[in-house]
């Protein structure tokens, strides 16, 4: 009776498991890229109104983010919310404040495709990362 060596046996487990390990890294760190982009264009845009609505340079900051899927990256900056302190955001200007507050809103968007196609799940997942933050208005 011919024996088979214990790694010839699980290398047949091991390869699979790897490359799973590896592709599940690979769609962590594109997903922080797409989250972190959102978070420094909003940051860019946040430094004063006139940044907020220069919807290029969101873009722009977006991109310097996440330069290894830049190409891929789609950046959208919802239009301005306004609202009064401990009220919900509505549109701009917002009535009944004396000092309302301007929000920013920006989402950022990444088609992921795996290296391998796997039995069971799509060939691409969609990466979506998005924050609201106020904006500095004086």
């Amino acid at each position: 009776m011919k024996r088979t060596h214990p790694f010839k046996r699980s290398h047949r487990i091991g390869k699979p498991l790897v490359i799973g390990i590896i592709e599940f890294g690979r769609a962590a760190y594109y997903y922080i890229e797409v989250s972190d982009a959102a978070k420094a264009a909003a940051q860019y845009g946040s430094q004063s109104m006139a940044d907020a609505e220069n919807t290029a340079n969101i873009t722009q900051a977006a991109r310097n983010s996440a330069q290894d899927i830049a190409a891929g990256l789609a950046v959208t900056a919802a239009p301005l919310q306004c609202g009064c302190p401990g009220a919900a955001a509505g549109g701009c200007p917002a009535a009944g404040c004396t000092y309302p507050i301007v929000y920013l809103t920006v989402n950022t968007t990444y088609t992921f495709t795996p290296v391998f196609t796997y039995t069971g799940l799509p060939a691409s997942f969609n990466m979506t990362g998005n924050i609201t933050i106020p904006v500095q208005t004086q």
